[in-house]
């Protein structure tokens, strides 16, 4: 169960800080107190994220250890062995371990794929808002390769407007999302208020 919540947590604070369309909406953060702010979300996302740990699937034992240990090797940026341990998860129908596999396929390639495309479109379908702002991104190398799929441009539309129902119920993940998306550092500010 330690494990598991620190797999867990581990993964968030990566999808939060980590992820690459956020990297461009760190330049707004070039105030005095971007540091503290910064440590702030992370302190509410863990606090948030920690209590609902494993609720995503209903995995087995076997799934859910193999759930951890991707997301660990995903954390220590063992991507190629983090894929296997990922996929069990996923194929049970991980929500997490789905974005998770999609991610590292993606990153282990260095752009999507047809293959990490279906994994970012089944975590998508089960309302993954990183996953479809991943599938929505226009700075993928798949758009110049032909392999970012028909729908990639309908899911940005789908994922700030989800993002924005959930923000508005207080879900600070999906204010995250929207500060990945481009809609304000103010989202983030928002996080740490509510928590």
């Amino acid at each position: 169960m330690a494990l598991a919540f620190v797999s867990h947590i581990g993964a968030l604070v990566v999808r939060v800080f980590l992820s690459a369309d956020s990297a461009r909406n760190w330049g707004q953060m070039n105030t005095p107190e971007a540091p503290k702010l910064i440590k702030q979300i992370a302190f509410s996302l863990i606090l948030v994220f920690g209590f609902i740990g494993t609720a995503f699937a209903d995995l087995t034992p076997e799934q859910q250890a193999a759930r951890d240990e991707g997301l660990m090797l995903y954390q220590q940026h063992m991507g190629v062995s983090a894929i296997e341990p990922l996929r069990v998860a996923a194929e049970a129908g991980d929500r997490t371990a789905q974005y998770f596999l999609g991610e590292t396929l993606r990153l282990n390639n260095m752009f999507m794929t047809a293959e990490s495309r279906k994994w970012y479109e089944a975590a998508a379908e089960q309302g993954d808002l990183f996953a479809m702002l991943r599938l929505s991104s226009s700075s993928d190398l798949c758009h110049e390769m032909g392999t970012c799929g028909p729908h990639s441009t309908n899911w940005r539309s789908t994922a700030l407007a989800l993002a924005h129902e959930r923000a508005v119920q207080g879900d600070v993940e999906a204010m995250q999302a929207l500060f990945n998306a481009g809609q304000g550092l103010e989202w983030l500010e928002k996080a740490v208020v509510v928590y």
